[in-house]
């Protein structure tokens, strides 16, 4: 099916036609050949023009039946051509060179058909789940059956057999192949390069369905624990968990409804001591809080570690049903959970660029994405707010909820609404957002939890087995929306020694700025001071130089060494900065190759921190190469030889007002940014980029 292969046939099929003067006989079957040969070139062409269209909507029935339509037709045409190819083999012994070349063709034509015939069955898959899930959010469509599972694996069978048989011939081809194109080489070689990670996305595909009637609820009932956080009041695990729900999947058909979490908790308020756990005491250190519930569950940045705390949690609070016309989103208590999900604000409002604004007809307003937090807060802080132990059974939630939920509610009837038609845009920015961390997905079969973790999309708390790190998790203790209204900064000076240690000096800049918006929006919380517990997470060994911060513990989690201690007494409006240096031991190491430096930076979710980060490297660096690659892929590699520091221009931070309230809208936030291109200035590698997703940045250099 690879385009190499087609051009081969057409030199093939080229040489027919010089050879048709040996015989008129043959000068028909040739040209007829040569034609269904470019036809099914053609077809082929045609295709992956439309598994392009796919790779943006995948349920896309129109490019389906095409993508499908242009297989069947290439299959047939290359059919054809094989099967007359023996034709010319006693004629084309006179010349050894086109005899070569008819061999090559020979060996490239079954591959040709038999990679059709896996796009064919593929296209067949796609249609079936398409026409069982187009909708996904329409509860009344008959979704995935333990039928349909079953022609899946089935066809899935077929490909994987297929793909297992071509894998071996292209990597078998005779050397006459090369005879055909001169492309056909390098296209060969790139092909065995990348062969293991076909066989091992072969694999995972395995294990995707596998899982599937777990995962999505076929044949069986599936359950998601939901996690609706305020990022404007941050907490570890990307914000303070405002409301929360369950999805439902029945056939990969999707039902979900929210509710006021303080309705879950008010559970809790009847299970005897339910304080943080311990090592957590810090939470309710600068508040008048004294419960621990649901809310509060994400204490961590880790997700896997959030997720099973929170299923902990509601398991407990929602069985302890004392109260039930307060809880009424499970009757009868807690359903069983395959997983949990967490999205912040800054998703929902870029899911609100692609659906536009949201008319409320309750309320007689129109909601739209740069108003989104505003508005959310004005319902429930502002001097109209209602009682959150009211419950309200219409919108079953609270009173003080109703603005949400009906928010949610007419939100997802215009998601509904566009997934019917064109759901790629949506599709593409819920992949984006597992990078960000604006959505988290935790899933308690281990399996899947695996591929989630091998394609960076899990929300860990990392730790490289070599080289350094950095992740910084603030969490605001005094249970304000303040974090909405500030700018942090984090400014990180590394300099790397002759024996590969690294010494860090960090500058965290914060920002509570005077605003107009500020004052109409915090709803009189601005007499209280803004605090906060600060967790830098580093490499285990890392030694403490200089603290200028106020470091009250240290401990080792997640493989990292980890210190914790207060951010606070920032008035508004002010500012305060916050230092740390501390050295890593060996963070560079050398190989046969020369010296590495790497540095992962773990962003916190629901936090976008602009870096403006400076390597320098020992005096002795040369043949200095560099690279940034975020989580998402994507590695921009830069090379130079030690450049006058006048050749580049300066490093500048960006001027970014609000952070915070603009973490979706990423494009005004890298404006004037260098982004994830690192620049040179003798021995230093400077990078400016706003921490929208984790990044590593790799340094290769030779010393003396």
């Amino acid at each position: 099916m690879s385009t190499p292969g087609g051009r081969a046939l057409a030199v093939f099929l080229c040489v027919c036609i010089l050879l048709s003067c040996v015989s008129s006989l043959v000068a028909s079957p040739a040209i007829y050949d040569l034609v269904l040969a470019r036809q099914g070139i053609q077809h082929l062409k045609n295709a992956e023009t439309d598994f392009k269209a796919l790779s943006h909507n995948p349920l896309n029935a129109d490019a389906i039946a095409q993508a499908h339509d242009e297989l069947a037709a290439a299959y047939s045409d290359f059919s054809q051509v094989n099967a007359t190819i023996g034709l010319y083999s006693g004629l084309l012994t006179i010349s050894p060179h086109y005899h070569t070349m008819l061999e090559g063709a020979r060996a490239l034509l079954p591959i040709a058909i038999e990679a059709s015939r896996a796009g064919m069955i593929g296209c067949d898959m796609l249609s079936l789940v398409s026409s069982r899930l187009k909708d996904p959010l329409d509860a009344s469509s008959p979704g995935l059956t333990t039928a349909d599972m079953a022609v899946i694996n089935q066809d899935a069978a077929q490909v994987f057999a297929i793909v297992n048989t071509v894998i071996p011939r292209l990597d078998n081809l005779p050397p006459s192949v090369n005879t055909l194109d001169p492309r056909i080489g390098p296209a060969l070689a790139s092909f065995r390069k990348s062969l293991p990670q076909v066989q091992q996305e072969l694999r995972e595909a395995q294990v995707w369905l596998a899982a599937a009637p777990a995962l999505l609820g076929i044949g069986q009932d599936t359950n998601y624990l939901v996690e609706v956080l305020d990022s404007s009041e941050l907490r570890a695990g990307g914000g303070f968990i405002g409301n929360y729900g369950v999805i439902e999947l029945r056939g990969g058909k999707v039902t979900m409804h929210l509710q006021d979490v303080t309705l879950l908790d008010q559970q809790g308020l009847h299970i005897n001591d339910q304080f943080p756990p311990q090592g957590y005491e810090w939470l309710y250190r600068f508040s008048n809080a004294n419960f621990y519930g649901f809310r509060e569950s994400n204490l961590e940045a880790d997700f896997p570690w959030v997720a099973q705390t929170a299923e902990q949690m509601y398991q407990l609070e929602a069985q302890n049903d004392q109260t039930a016309h307060l809880y009424t989103l499970t009757p009868g208590g807690p359903v069983p959970v395959q997983g949990v999900i967490a999205i912040t604000p800054w998703v929902i409002q870029d899911a609100m660029k692609v659906t536009g604004g949201v008319y409320l007809p309750e309320f007689k307003t129109n909601v739209t994405w740069d108003t989104l937090v505003d508005d959310i807060h004005a319902a429930q802080l502002g001097p109209n707010k209602k009682s959150g132990l009211q419950y309200n059974p219409i919108a079953g939630s609270s009173e003080r909820k109703l603005f949400s939920e009906d928010l949610f509610k007419h939100f997802f009837s215009k998601v509904k609404s566009l997934l019917s038609t064109d759901g790629s845009k949506l599709v593409s920015l819920f992949v984006h957002a597992l990078y960000t961390k604006d959505v988290q997905v935790y899933l308690n079969d281990p399996n899947t939890e695996a591929l989630l973790q091998k394609h960076h999309v899990d929300s860990t708390i990392d730790a490289p087995a070599k080289g350094d790190s950095l992740m910084i998790v603030d969490a605001n203790v005094n249970a304000e929306k303040d974090n909405f209204f500030m700018t942090n900064l984090l400014q990180d000076q590394v300099t790397v020694d002759e024996q590969g240690n690294a010494t860090h000096q960090m500058t965290l800049d914060f920002n509570f700025p005077q605003s107009d918006h500020t004052e109409k929006f915090d709803f009189g919380h601005l007499d209280i001071n803004y605090w906060e517990w600060m967790r830098v997470y580093v490499p285990p060994g890392s030694t403490v130089v200089n603290d200028g911060w106020g470091i009250a513990s240290t401990d080792t989690k997640f493989g990292r060494q980890v210190w914790a201690g207060a951010v606070g007494q920032l008035n508004y409006p002010g500012s305060l900065t916050v230092t740390l240096s501390w050295v890593v031991p060996n963070a560079a190491y050398k190989d046969a190759h020369g010296w590495h430096y790497t540095e992962l930076l773990q962003r916190q979710a629901g936090l976008v921190r602009p870096v403006d980060m400076q390597v320098t490297l020992p005096t002795c660096a040369s043949h200095i190469t560099a690279s940034v690659t975020q989580a998402g892929g994507g590695a921009a590699p830069v090379t130079s030889v030690d450049l006058p520091a006048a050749s580049m221009p300066g490093s500048q931070v960006p001027d970014v007002q609000n952070p915070s309230k603009l973490a979706p809208t990423v494009d005004k936030l890298l404006a004037g940014i260098t982004g994830t291109t690192p620049r040179f200035s003798h021995q230093t590698v400077t990078l400016n980029q706003v921490l929208t997703e984790d990044h590593t940045i790799a340094v290769n250099y030779t010393c003396g």
